[in-house]
């Protein structure tokens, strides 16, 4: 009875060790995001993707300070995208993590260049079309009674609304 029970203990021990060694088979990536200036970048869009993920992306935003964090990943290689309005898209391909292992991922963000327009394209309204939406507009705010209190508060002249 005695040896079952050193059998059954050295066993335990001996999975227990394999279990562990499983354990914490992962990696990190984190990082700060700056402008060209060096300030820390708030709310900096930051995408994550690689095959050894079991999703197509991952997101993350950079908090005040500017930094990003990705934990637990796989080991494998990974392309870290970088997005901030105003400023270009920045692309960092051939990442690896390694288990157990931190990658420090810095970026600055470069301003874009003067060739790169935001184009917005739209109608400015007819007169008259722009009238009729006025009226709807007027139309719906008296049927709520929310017309006549704004008049009476900011105008104190019915007809003077500046629509």
């Amino acid at each position: 009875m005695g040896k079952k029970i050193l059998l059954i203990l050295i066993a335990g021990m001996l999975m227990t060790g394999f279990v562990f060694s499983q354990v914490n088979k992962t990696g990190n990536i984190s990082g700060i995001v700056r402008t060209p200036e060096g300030s820390a970048l708030s709310g900096v869009i930051v995408l994550l993707r690689s095959p050894a993920l079991d999703l197509p992306e991952i997101e993350a935003l950079t908090n005040a300070s500017g930094m990003y964090g990705f934990a637990c990943l796989p080991p494998g290689v990974y392309e870290v995208t970088f997005i901030f309005s105003g400023l270009k898209h920045v692309e960092q391909g051939g990442v690896v993590v390694s288990a157990e292992e931190s990658v420090s991922l810095n970026i600055e963000l470069p301003l874009r260049a003067a060739d790169e327009a935001v184009v917005v394209e739209g109608e400015i309204p007819a007169e008259g079309e722009r009238q009729m939406i006025i009226s709807e507009i007027r139309s719906k705010l008296w049927r709520q009674g929310l017309l006549a209190l704004v008049l009476k508060t900011f105008y104190k002249q019915p007809n003077s609304l500046p629509l």
